[in-house]
């Protein structure tokens, strides 16, 4: 396996593995999530940026989970924290990072953009990104840039390319916080020929990632589509990411379609 995935190398949440919500807690309403960051030992780093497009100032919550979609502490601005109280003032930004710290092992999970306790609506006109960094001795650093994702379509579309030595990684977050959530997987090939189907559950705020090729063999060596359909979820979809390993070290960020193109 190789080392710069390792991030990546995650196993299927199933149902009795995923946290028991708690049914009594409304769960904020948002527009943004970033279905995967990642930091820790020394080796990778989240940025992240956020732009108020708007004429009034935007307030929200940037909330970080882990893959049992328990609240994550992750170390920055001097600290662990588990979520960040983002103000914007009227065409105002801002960024942080998270940490290098050598007592963090390395670590994964997702975030999402939530409406405060006092705000009225998701933080939907507020924009943001996140840039991932990999920091390997000997080697120049590494950087993908990763848009967030919306959850309210059901149905995303993801291109991979796993010949010749390339590798797509997926991260997935459910990002309900009450509903299991079952994600059927549809692959097709170039030729637009299914050749593969099956289906895994994820648990409220559940997070998974994976190289493609070691969670689904069926898809190794090849190119093509794979189609993620969640249900069960309320109105909510599963957010997803791609990110697409080459041999010499490098990735990038592959965003998916929604069903809007269906």
């Amino acid at each position: 396996m190789r080392p710069f995935m390792i991030a990546l190398m995650l196993a299927v949440l199933s149902p009795s593995q995923a946290a028991e919500p708690d049914k009594n807690k409304i769960h904020q309403y948002y527009d943004h999530v970033f279905p995967h960051i990642v930091f820790g030992a020394m080796e990778w780093k989240t940025t992240f940026f956020f732009f108020n497009p708007t004429r009034g100032t935007e307030e929200f919550l940037l909330k970080f989970y882990a893959d049992d979609g328990q609240p994550m502490r992750v170390p920055c601005l001097g600290g662990m924290y588990e979520t960040v109280d983002v103000t914007l003032p009227p065409m105002g930004s801002t960024s942080f990072e998270t940490d290098y710290r050598p007592e963090v092992p390395s670590s994964w999970g997702w975030a999402e953009m939530a409406s405060t306790p006092y705000s009225f609506g998701p933080p939907g006109d507020v924009q943001g990104l996140a840039i991932f960094r990999q920091r390997v001795p000997g080697r120049n650093d590494v950087e993908a840039t990763v848009p967030t994702d919306g959850p309210y379509g059901n149905t995303k579309f993801l291109v991979f390319d796993n010949a010749n030595g390339f590798v797509m990684g997926v991260a997935l977050a459910n990002p309900s916080s009450w509903d299991t959530m079952k994600v059927q997987v549809h692959f097709y090939g170039q030729n637009g020929a299914l050749f593969h189907e099956e289906e895994f559950y994820m648990g409220p705020l559940a997070h998974t990632a994976f190289a493609l090729p070691d969670r689904f063999p069926q898809s190794a060596n090849r190119k093509g589509t794979v189609v993620f359909e969640s249900w069960e979820a309320s109105v909510f979809g599963a957010a997803v990411l791609g990110l697409r390993f080459s041999p010499n070290g490098s990735f990038t960020s592959v965003h998916p379609w929604d069903e809007s193109v269906w």
